[in-house]
């Protein structure tokens, strides 16, 4: 083998020392500050997408807080709205509950009124006509004529007994 050969070594060690350095200088002054920028650009990169995604947070936690806020608010103004509406409902209910019932009272005591003077009326026919009946009867059955204010003060205390019982 040709590489243990003891006159070769002299020659093998310059060249590998050659080698070593060459190689040695090219990764310091080439390979080495190409993997550090490469490292350094890489490390930039991170913390500003970090940064920037810490901003985001931050913003989005803003933004969900405004929602929270405002979903608050229209919780509040819709039951301001409900309740604001349910008041006005019973009180036009109230109002109309008023008006039906004014105009039902108002309607009985038409109604009252009217049966009263058909009742006092037809009382007075009744009378009229118990009256004519009890002078026929009088007359047929007696032949007598019996004054008209006797029969009426007859009829009256007859009426007033039914009355009472």
């Amino acid at each position: 083998m040709p590489q243990f050969d003891i006159s070769t070594f002299a020659s093998q060690i310059f060249w590998l020392a050659v080698c070593i350095i060459s190689l040695y200088i090219f990764m310091k002054r080439i390979s080495l500050p190409r993997i550090s920028r490469i490292l350094e650009h890489r490390k930039e990169k991170i913390n500003g997408d970090i940064h920037k995604s810490e901003e985001l947070r931050i913003s989005a936690s803003n933004l969900e807080r405004d929602y929270e806020k405002i979903i608050e608010q229209a919780k509040v103004n819709s039951n301001e709205t409900v309740v604001t509406a349910l008041n006005k409902s019973a009180i036009n209910t109230a109002k109309r509950r008023k008006e039906i019932n004014d105009t039902m009272v108002t309607r009985t005591k038409v109604a009252e009124d009217r049966i009263g003077r058909k009742k006092n009326q037809s009382h007075d026919e009744i009378k009229e006509i118990a009256e004519t009946v009890a002078n026929t009867l009088v007359y047929k059955l007696t032949r007598l004529d019996v004054p008209k204010s006797y029969l009426s003060k007859s009829l009256d205390a007859t009426l007033e007994k039914k009355k009472a019982s």
